[in-house]
């Protein structure tokens, strides 16, 4: 069974990029015979290591993706000629994926999978751009026999008209490896590597330094809380084009001392056992995984209140949530939960069994279901009527 993934790109470390390696070395771990995982990317050359996917087993190779899509249509579909037969194409463009699955329609693909990880591609919002926007809609509902999306208010938010009716469209997960996160125990550890005080209270954000993540906002809001808990550190993990112009902001509102930049780091789990309370104050996203490793470390979390990652949160964390625009009510929603976090130590136990509910391979099994290989038949997540999911 061949299936082949179009990305824009995996070079960077974000949500999709961190998917599909999750999701690929799982795979591979279960040595399922007959399964040919190729990858095609639109923007640039695939982030893994030519040694690393050979190791999968997995061949990558690229076809340009500009503004203008005929192109691509013509070189995606000459590609899927000569290397094919395929068995599923399985784009995560979001509505970008409407020029591929035409191809693979053409290209007689029997499986063809829309995926939106994310509620925009961050491009301008102009009328020419809308039409466009518009075009890209039609063509995935077109030409898809699948459209998934991470979350029901994801599903409502690209297909107002389309989400309650259509029964092609569900909902796949991001999954985590929950046992990573409970194990890890490096607290006093990792504030000795950074240089930050074994008996400091210490509020976390991961994230990619861009503008959906919502840094300036949260240090407007760490300022203000400053002011009513002195003592309090933040703790910014990541990096990315706006972080200079975050240092900046930390050093002219005063507050270096209390901010520490460690740029990417590759032990998230360890780092998530070193706070006392997470962060994350989006503008908009996909779902939300790092609440989900920020719950499954047992850490309380304060959060913008956006659609789409309220279905990442656990119930007792909602009354920690606000617009993402109020700045004044992230700094209240920061001090609540950690008041919240010190006098309840039960909060920890909820935020992991929630969390609990997001496993890898949960995801995994849907994802081989999806692609209707043969011996998965795990039960799709169907949109849910409104309100059936939870939310803040």
């Amino acid at each position: 069974m061949r299936i082949l993934h179009v990305v824009s790109t995996m070079k960077q470390s974000g949500g999709v990029e961190s998917f599909l390696g999750h999701t690929f070395r799982a795979i591979r771990r279960r040595n399922l015979p007959n399964l040919d995982i190729e990858v095609c990317y639109t923007l640039g050359d695939a982030r893994l290591s030519d040694a690393e996917l050979d190791e999968m087993g997995i061949r990558a190779w690229g076809v340009r993706l500009g503004n203008n899509p005929l192109p691509f249509l013509r070189n995606f579909y000459r590609e899927l000629r000569v290397r094919g037969p395929y068995d599923v194409v399985h784009a995560h463009l979001s509505n970008f994926c409407g020029p591929p699955m035409q191809c693979a329609r053409r290209a007689g693909v029997p499986v063809r999978l829309s995926h939106y990880h994310n509620l925009t591609a961050g491009h301008r919002n102009d009328w020419p751009r809308r039409i466009y926007e518009r075009w890209l809609n039609r063509q995935v509902l077109s030409n898809s026999t699948g459209i998934i999306a991470l979350t029901y208010a994801g599903l409502r938010l690209w297909f107002p008209r389309h989400a309650e009716s259509d029964p092609r469209m569900f909902v796949i997960r991001y999954g985590i490896d929950v046992a990573e996160f409970e194990q890890a125990r490096a607290r006093d550890a990792v504030r000795d590597e950074l240089g930050i005080p074994r008996d400091a209270t210490l509020i976390g954000h991961v994230g990619r330094f861009n503008w959906q993540k919502n840094h300036a906002r949260l240090i407007e809001a760490f300022a203000l809380l400053l002011q009513q808990r002195p003592e309090v550190r933040l703790l910014l993990v990541g990096d990315g084009d706006l972080r200079p112009q975050i240092e900046q902001q930390v050093n002219q509102l005063g507050i270096r001392p209390s901010v520490t930049f460690t740029g990417v780091r590759r032990d998230i789990p360890r780092v998530l056992s070193a706070l006392d309370l997470f962060v994350f104050p989006s503008i908009v996203e996909g779902f939300g995984k790092a609440l989900l490793e920020a719950q499954a470390a047992g850490l309380t979390v304060a959060s913008s209140r956006i659609a789409t990652s309220c279905e990442a949160v656990a119930p007792p964390f909602e009354p920690y949530s606000c617009p993402p625009e109020d700045v004044p009510g992230l700094a209240s929603c920061m001090l609540r939960g950690l008041e919240a976090a010190g006098r309840d130590p039960a909060l920890a136990q909820q935020a992991r069994a929630f969390a609990r509910k997001f496993t890898t391979d949960a995801s995994v099994d849907s994802m081989l279901a999806a692609w209707r290989v043969p011996g998965f038949t795990a039960p799709l997540d169907p949109f849910a009527p409104a309100g059936a999911a939870s939310g803040c």
